[in-house]
């Protein structure tokens, strides 16, 4: 994606190199995906509970706290003695209130609309069908087991439709993806105004001048269409996701983004992604 820049060599060009607003982005992008969305343990799958989360109504701040301690812990359920982490919050842990975190997460969905744009579905089976009339005038005992009528007898050999030209290739996984991302582009660029004005500002309320609306636009395309080694960044393209679901994906991970660079305006924590290429 960046052919002229050797982040091997120079890691800080994340920070410092003309395609800086779309780095930053795309390293935070590819943590979430690599450390949340791929997130299985203990009884917690991450994609399993956003999909239920979303489908729920997005109410239930159990689910957001859980993530949070993902990120800051590397478990849903701190202490992580997998990850090292006896005490919490861990050596290292981004010392964020979780009721901040709370707030963070449902001011990004007030401010995406996403309750006003997704109304809970009604839910709850149909009423059931009324009981069948019972005959009185002219009834018979016994159903009949022949039609009235004798259907057509069936022609000897099948009929063979042999088409002149084939029919088109299969929808290649990326024009799909594609799709998935145009749908979410449309829906985010009509907030332009809202993420930029109330979500991408620093903590002396100043517009961010590291973390740009068009900067995570540039990234989130190509981490949803073609991902880095076939991993994704979730906005609804995957089997029984949705709109919804995708952009509560995107509002979690912009939640947790203003508490950590985002909200001091600082190029942090960056170096991951570019250990994971380099290694690989």
């Amino acid at each position: 994606m960046f052919p002229n820049v050797d982040f091997c060599i120079n890691p800080e060009a994340v920070c410092g190199s003309q395609y800086q607003h779309e780095l930053i982005w795309m390293s935070g992008l590819f943590e979430w995906i690599d450390r949340i969305q791929s997130y299985n343990q203990g009884g917690f799958n991450y994609m399993e509970e956003l999909h239920l989360f979303a489908d729920l109504g997005m109410k239930d701040d159990g689910f957001i706290k859980k993530v949070m301690a993902i990120v800051e812990s590397g478990c849903h359920e701190p202490p992580c003695e997998s990850a090292g982490c006896l005490e919490f919050p861990c050596d290292g842990a981004y010392p964020v209130d979780e009721n901040s975190i709370v707030t963070k997460a449902f001011q990004t969905f007030s401010q995406l609309r996403l309750w006003n744009d997704f109304p809970d579905t009604a839910g709850g089976s149909n009423a059931p069908s009324p009981a069948p009339s019972i005959c009185e005038v002219n009834c018979t005992e016994i159903p009949t087991y022949k039609p009235t009528v004798e259907t057509i007898k069936p022609t000897n050999r099948p009929v063979i439709a042999i088409t002149r030209k084939p029919t088109p290739s299969p929808t290649r996984v990326v024009d799909v993806r594609l799709e998935y991302f145009e749908n979410m582009s449309r829906y985010l660029n009509s907030r332009r105004y809202m993420i930029e004005s109330t979500l991408f500002v620093s903590s002396v309320g100043s517009p961010s001048r590291l973390y740009t609306f068009d900067g995570l636009m540039n990234a989130l395309r190509d981490l949803t269409t073609v991902g880095i080694n076939d991993m994704v960044f979730n906005i609804g393209q995957d089997a029984g996701g949705s709109l919804e679901q995708g952009l509560v994906n995107i509002a979690l991970f912009i939640a947790h983004a203003q508490t950590r660079g985002m909200f001091w305006d600082t190029c942090e924590g960056k170096e991951f992604l570019f250990w994971f290429l380099c290694s690989s």
